[in-house]
């Protein structure tokens, strides 16, 4: 859908708590933002298809079809 190759980490359930952990790393001065990529460890990398993109754009717009309509019920529910 965005044209980008997909990297999948070793460990996908930890990615949120790793890459908070790198910022705070990088901000007590631990690590630079340029050390995280040698840290990043991945088990496949997806890359995109060309000849799917007229099928992920139609996609796409379905689905922002449905935020659309969706979006203001959500609101509302959480309101």
């Amino acid at each position: 859908m965005l044209g980008l190759p997909i990297h999948r980490d070793l460990q996908p359930v930890a990615v949120n708590t790793r890459g908070a952990g790198w910022i705070g790393a990088v901000g007590a001065k631990m690590i630079t933002f340029d050390d995280i990529p040698g840290m990043h460890r991945e088990t496949a990398v997806f890359e995109p298809v060309a000849s799917h993109k007229r099928v992920y754009d139609e996609l796409f717009e379905v689905y922002q079809d449905l935020y659309k309509h969706l979006a203001p019920i959500y609101r509302r529910l959480n309101g």
